[in-house]
C-alpha cells in the first residue's frame, strides 16, 4: 500500500508539472487515489470490484504494450534477456533484491487467496473447471505480456543509458526527450491504472482473508472491515508526508513477498494431497512434481530476498 501509493502520487506530482506551474502536491493525487479506491470499498460488491479491476487492468495493459513498442529495444536483445542470469549492479545496490522484488510482484502470494475468493463469488464449481483453467491460462498470459513489456520498455530506455532509477520521477524526464510527450501520457496513465488496480485487492485481501478464516459468506460492509480498510488506506499517505523513496519502498515490500513465497507453496502442497479435504481430487503426481519444481524456485527466490534485504 505504501510503495504503490508512494510511486502513484510522485508520478502525477512530476506530470502535472506539465500543466500547472510547480505542480500539484503529492498529498493531493495521494488523497485522491485513496479515497477513490475506498469508496469503491464502500460498495461493497464483488461485481463492482471486478468490473472497476477489469476497466483498469485493459488500460494498463494497452499503455504498457504501447510504451514497448515505443520503446522496443533490438529483437536480439530482448532474445539475449530471456536467458536468466544474474545481472552486476552499481555499488550498495543488490541484484538478488531486484530480482526477488520482480518475482515477489508477479508472484505474490495475495494473488492464490485473491484468485480462489473470486472464482468462490463467482458460484464456479467443478462443473466449471475447464473454464477456471482457461481463465488462469489467459491471466497468466496476461501478466507475462505487461511484465515483459515494462522490462524491455526499461531496457530501451533506462538501461542503454546507464540510469539507475532512484525516483520514479526520472523516468517522466527521460521518457519526453527520448519518445516524445505521448509517451509520457501513456506511461504515466498506464502507471496509474496499474497503481489503482492494486490498491482494490490490497484493501480487500485482510477482510476477505477473516471471512475465509472464519468460514463465513464474504461481507465486505461489515462496521470493523470498513474502519480496517480506511486504516490500511491511509498508509498510502506515508511516501507523501516523509517524503520517503517510493522505489526503495516498493522494492523492499514486493522483496518481503518472495520471503514468504515458500511457505505459499509449501501450504498448497500440503492441502492439495490430504486426503481427508480433496477425496477424489487429491493432487496427481504430475501435479506434485510441477508444484515441487515450483517450491525449489520459491526457496531460491526465498534465499535471494533474504540477501537481498539484508545487504542492502
Amino acid at each position: 500500500m505504501i510503495g504503490v501509493m508512494g510511486i502513484l502520487a510522485d508520478v502525477c506530482y512530476e506530470w502535472s508539472k506539465h500543466f500547472f506551474d510547480g505542480g500539484i502536491s503529492p498529498i493531493y493525487f495521494a488523497l485522491f487515489f485513496i479515497a477513490f479506491v475506498y469508496i469503491i470499498f464502500l460498495i461493497g460488491k464483488t461485481e463492482v470490484f471486478e468490473k472497476v479491476l477489469a476497466i483498469f487492468v485493459a488500460v494498463m495493459a494497452l499503455c504498457f504494450l504501447a510504451n514497448f513498442i515505443i520503446l522496443m529495444p533490438p529483437a536480439m536483445e530482448i532474445l539475449q534477456g530471456m536467458v536468466p542470469n544474474v545481472p552486476d549492479t552499481a555499488p550498495g545496490k543488490s541484484s538478488f533484491l531486484v530480482i526477488a522484488s520482480m518475482v515477489g510482484t508477479t508472484v505474490f502470494s495475495g494473488l492464490f487467496i485473491l484468485r480462489t475468493i473470486l472464482v468462490k463469488e463467482a458460484g464456479w464449481t467443478m462443473a466449471d473447471l475447464k473454464v477456471q483453467n482457461r481463465d488462469a491460462l489467459f491471466a497468466a498470459f496476461l501478466m507475462f505480456i505487461v511484465s515483459t513489456s515494462i522490462m524491455a520498455a526499461a531496457a530501451g530506455s533506462l538501461y542503454i543509458q546507464g540510469i539507475t532509477l532512484v525516483n520514479v520521477t526520472q523516468m517522466i524526464n527521460l521518457l519526453e526527450p527520448l519518445a516524445g510527450a505521448s509517451a509520457v501520457a501513456i506511461f504515466t496513465i498506464g502507471l496509474i491504472a496499474a497503481g489503482v488496480s492494486s490498491q482494490f485487492p490490497n484493501v480487500a485481501l485482510l477482510p476477505w482473508l477473516l471471512d475465509d478464516f472464519h468460514q463465513r459468506k464474504s461481507n465486505l460492509k461489515r462496521p470493523s472491515y470498513r474502519i480496517m480498510a480506511l486504516i490500511i488506506s491511509c498508509l498510502g499517505l506515508i511516501v507523501p508526508i516523509f517524503n520517503a523513496k517510493p522505489i526503495a519502498v516498493m522494492v523492499s515490500s514486493q522483496a518481503l513477498g518472495a520471503l514468504v513465497l515458500p511457505a505459499t507453496v509449501g501450504c498448497i502442497f500440503y492441502i492439495g494431497n490430504k486426503q481427508s479435504l480433496m477425496a477424489e481430487h487429491k493432487f496427481s503426481t504430475l501435479i506434485n512434481v510441477i508444484l515441487s519444481m515450483i517450491f525449489i524456485f520459491a526457496l531460491v527466490m526465498s534465499y535471494m530476498s533474504f540477501n537481498g534485504i539484508i545487504s542492502t
